[in-house]
Protein backbone atom coordinates (compact mmCIF):
# COMPACT_ATOMS: atom_id res chain seq x y z
CA UNK A 1 0.00 0.00 0.00
CA UNK A 2 1.40 3.36 -0.71
CA UNK A 3 1.23 5.64 2.04
CA UNK A 4 -2.35 7.36 1.55
CA UNK A 5 -3.84 4.18 1.99
CA UNK A 6 -2.07 3.60 5.54
CA UNK A 7 -2.97 7.14 6.21
CA UNK A 8 -6.81 6.19 5.24
CA UNK A 9 -6.65 2.72 7.34
CA UNK A 10 -4.70 3.94 10.20
CA UNK A 11 -7.39 6.49 11.16
CA UNK A 12 -9.90 3.82 12.16
CA UNK A 13 -6.93 2.09 13.99
CA UNK A 14 -6.69 4.57 16.99
CA UNK A 15 -8.95 6.91 19.80
CA UNK A 16 -11.32 3.86 20.03
CA UNK A 17 -9.58 1.43 22.62
CA UNK A 18 -12.80 1.00 24.46
CA UNK A 19 -13.55 -2.98 25.17
CA UNK A 20 -16.99 -2.65 23.01
CA UNK A 21 -15.57 -1.33 20.23
CA UNK A 22 -12.50 -3.52 20.24
CA UNK A 23 -14.46 -6.50 20.45
CA UNK A 24 -17.01 -5.60 17.29
CA UNK A 25 -14.07 -4.50 15.27
CA UNK A 26 -11.83 -7.47 15.35
CA UNK A 27 -14.77 -9.42 13.93
CA UNK A 28 -14.11 -7.42 10.70
CA UNK A 29 -11.42 -8.61 7.85
CA UNK A 30 -8.62 -5.67 9.36
CA UNK A 31 -9.17 -4.60 12.88
CA UNK A 32 -10.00 -1.15 13.07
CA UNK A 33 -11.04 -0.97 9.23
CA UNK A 34 -14.70 0.64 8.53
CA UNK A 35 -15.66 -0.75 5.23
CA UNK A 36 -18.63 2.39 5.45
CA UNK A 37 -16.03 4.63 4.73
CA UNK A 38 -14.54 3.03 1.58
CA UNK A 39 -17.06 4.76 -0.80
CA UNK A 40 -14.73 7.89 0.59
CA UNK A 41 -11.63 6.39 -0.89
CA UNK A 42 -10.31 6.93 -4.26
CA UNK A 43 -10.70 3.51 -6.19
CA UNK A 44 -7.11 3.02 -7.02
CA UNK A 45 -6.66 2.59 -3.12
CA UNK A 46 -9.57 0.51 -2.36
CA UNK A 47 -7.68 -2.38 -4.96
CA UNK A 48 -4.71 -2.01 -3.72
CA UNK A 49 -6.28 -2.45 0.45
CA UNK A 50 -8.62 -4.81 -0.86
CA UNK A 51 -5.04 -7.22 -2.13
CA UNK A 52 -3.45 -6.82 0.78
CA UNK A 53 -6.30 -7.77 3.28
CA UNK A 54 -6.77 -10.74 1.55
CA UNK A 55 -3.08 -11.27 1.44
CA UNK A 56 -3.30 -10.84 5.01
CA UNK A 57 -6.32 -13.17 5.39
CA UNK A 58 -4.64 -16.07 3.34
CA UNK A 59 -1.56 -15.68 5.88
CA UNK A 60 -3.49 -16.00 9.02
CA UNK A 61 -6.77 -17.05 8.16
CA UNK A 62 -10.09 -15.16 7.61
CA UNK A 63 -12.03 -13.18 10.57
CA UNK A 64 -15.76 -12.99 10.72
CA UNK A 65 -18.41 -15.22 10.02
CA UNK A 66 -17.93 -17.79 7.44
CA UNK A 67 -20.29 -17.51 4.42
CA UNK A 68 -20.46 -21.66 4.48
CA UNK A 69 -20.71 -23.77 6.99
CA UNK A 70 -16.97 -25.11 8.14
CA UNK A 71 -15.80 -28.63 8.47
CA UNK A 72 -14.77 -28.57 11.57
CA UNK A 73 -15.94 -25.58 14.82
CA UNK A 74 -13.47 -25.03 17.79
CA UNK A 75 -14.87 -22.77 20.90
CA UNK A 76 -11.86 -21.28 23.13
CA UNK A 77 -12.68 -18.55 25.61
CA UNK A 78 -10.37 -15.84 27.83
CA UNK A 79 -11.02 -16.30 31.38
CA UNK A 80 -10.42 -12.86 32.55
CA UNK A 81 -10.08 -11.17 35.99
CA UNK A 82 -8.80 -8.37 37.59
CA UNK A 83 -6.65 -7.15 34.42
CA UNK A 84 -5.59 -10.64 33.45
CA UNK A 85 -6.22 -13.38 31.31
CA UNK A 86 -5.52 -17.48 31.86
CA UNK A 87 -3.97 -19.07 29.12
CA UNK A 88 -2.80 -23.08 28.28
CA UNK A 89 0.73 -23.98 27.25
CA UNK A 90 -0.61 -26.66 24.83
CA UNK A 91 1.92 -29.70 25.24
CA UNK A 92 4.94 -30.29 22.75
CA UNK A 93 3.17 -33.86 21.99
CA UNK A 94 0.07 -32.52 20.90
CA UNK A 95 0.14 -32.68 16.82
CA UNK A 96 -1.67 -29.71 16.07
CA UNK A 97 0.14 -27.02 17.44
CA UNK A 98 2.59 -27.96 19.74
CA UNK A 99 4.24 -25.85 22.17
CA UNK A 100 2.68 -22.70 22.18
CA UNK A 101 0.16 -20.78 24.28
CA UNK A 102 -3.51 -20.85 23.28
CA UNK A 103 -6.49 -20.52 24.95
CA UNK A 104 -8.67 -23.45 26.28
CA UNK A 105 -11.31 -24.76 24.29
CA UNK A 106 -11.91 -27.39 21.99
CA UNK A 107 -14.43 -28.63 19.20
CA UNK A 108 -18.30 -28.24 19.33
CA UNK A 109 -20.12 -31.47 19.73
CA UNK A 110 -23.14 -32.39 17.24
CA UNK A 111 -26.85 -30.66 18.97
CA UNK A 112 -24.18 -28.26 21.04
CA UNK A 113 -24.55 -24.32 20.99
CA UNK A 114 -21.44 -22.86 21.24
CA UNK A 115 -22.17 -21.20 25.06
CA UNK A 116 -23.10 -25.13 25.70
CA UNK A 117 -19.85 -26.09 24.08
CA UNK A 118 -17.68 -23.69 25.65
CA UNK A 119 -19.34 -24.06 29.29
CA UNK A 120 -18.65 -27.98 28.65
CA UNK A 121 -14.75 -27.12 27.72
CA UNK A 122 -14.10 -25.36 30.45
CA UNK A 123 -15.19 -27.50 32.97
CA UNK A 124 -13.22 -29.84 31.04
CA UNK A 125 -10.08 -28.36 30.68
CA UNK A 126 -9.91 -26.19 33.90
CA UNK A 127 -12.71 -27.38 35.97
CA UNK A 128 -14.61 -24.25 36.57
CA UNK A 129 -18.20 -23.68 35.91
CA UNK A 130 -18.66 -20.79 33.57
CA UNK A 131 -21.41 -17.75 33.62
CA UNK A 132 -22.32 -18.31 30.20
CA UNK A 133 -24.19 -14.82 30.39
CA UNK A 134 -21.11 -12.75 31.37
CA UNK A 135 -19.60 -13.79 28.25
CA UNK A 136 -18.80 -11.65 25.34
CA UNK A 137 -18.17 -12.68 21.86
CA UNK A 138 -14.40 -11.65 21.04
CA UNK A 139 -13.77 -12.54 17.07
CA UNK A 140 -14.34 -15.82 14.57
CA UNK A 141 -11.60 -16.81 12.70
CA UNK A 142 -11.68 -19.16 9.72
CA UNK A 143 -8.91 -21.66 8.71
CA UNK A 144 -8.40 -23.35 4.91
CA UNK A 145 -10.96 -24.03 2.98
CA UNK A 146 -13.95 -25.98 1.49
CA UNK A 147 -13.73 -29.74 2.84
CA UNK A 148 -10.41 -28.44 5.26
CA UNK A 149 -12.41 -25.70 7.07
CA UNK A 150 -12.13 -25.15 10.66
CA UNK A 151 -14.06 -22.39 12.37
CA UNK A 152 -12.46 -20.83 15.60
CA UNK A 153 -15.05 -19.05 17.68
CA UNK A 154 -13.46 -17.32 20.33
CA UNK A 155 -15.00 -15.70 23.89
CA UNK A 156 -13.86 -13.43 26.76
CA UNK A 157 -15.98 -14.74 29.98
CA UNK A 158 -15.47 -12.74 33.24
CA UNK A 159 -17.63 -14.70 35.65
CA UNK A 160 -17.46 -18.52 36.85
CA UNK A 161 -17.35 -20.72 39.82
CA UNK A 162 -14.28 -22.64 41.13
CA UNK A 163 -10.34 -22.54 41.01
CA UNK A 164 -8.98 -22.83 37.62
CA UNK A 165 -6.84 -25.62 36.94
CA UNK A 166 -5.14 -27.71 34.70
CA UNK A 167 -7.92 -30.25 34.62
CA UNK A 168 -6.35 -31.88 31.20
CA UNK A 169 -2.92 -32.76 31.59
CA UNK A 170 -2.46 -34.63 28.24
CA UNK A 171 -3.54 -31.56 26.58
CA UNK A 172 -1.77 -28.58 28.00
CA UNK A 173 1.46 -28.88 30.35
CA UNK A 174 1.14 -26.18 31.97
CA UNK A 175 -1.50 -22.75 33.06
CA UNK A 176 -0.91 -19.57 33.35
CA UNK A 177 -2.26 -15.85 33.96
CA UNK A 178 -0.24 -13.05 31.85
CA UNK A 179 -1.46 -9.18 31.90
CA UNK A 180 -1.66 -7.21 28.48
CA UNK A 181 1.61 -6.36 28.12
CA UNK A 182 2.52 -10.29 28.81
CA UNK A 183 1.15 -12.10 26.38
CA UNK A 184 2.76 -14.40 24.47
CA UNK A 185 2.51 -15.31 20.90
CA UNK A 186 -0.53 -17.59 20.62
CA UNK A 187 -1.14 -20.45 17.77
CA UNK A 188 -3.42 -17.84 16.00
CA UNK A 189 -2.27 -14.42 15.99
CA UNK A 190 -5.41 -12.66 14.96
CA UNK A 191 -6.97 -13.84 17.82
CA UNK A 192 -3.76 -12.70 19.80
CA UNK A 193 -4.01 -9.56 18.59
CA UNK A 194 -8.06 -9.27 19.14
CA UNK A 195 -7.60 -10.15 22.65
CA UNK A 196 -4.99 -7.80 23.50
CA UNK A 197 -6.79 -5.12 21.86
CA UNK A 198 -9.94 -6.19 24.07
CA UNK A 199 -8.04 -6.15 27.21
CA UNK A 200 -6.11 -2.88 26.45
CA UNK A 201 -9.54 -1.06 25.50
CA UNK A 202 -11.19 -2.43 29.04
CA UNK A 203 -7.92 -0.30 31.49
CA UNK A 204 -8.65 2.83 29.15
Amino acid sequence: MTGADEAFVRQFRTGRNVLGVAVQLCTLPWLGFVPDEVPLAPDAAVGRLSQRLLAVADAHGRMGMPESPPMHEIVTAALVREGRVLLVHRSPNRHVYPNVWDLPGGHIEAGETELAALAREMHEELGVQITTGSAIHLCWLEIGRAEESVRFSAWIVGEWEGTPTNAAPDEHDEIRWFRPEELPPLAHEPVGTALMEAMRGARA
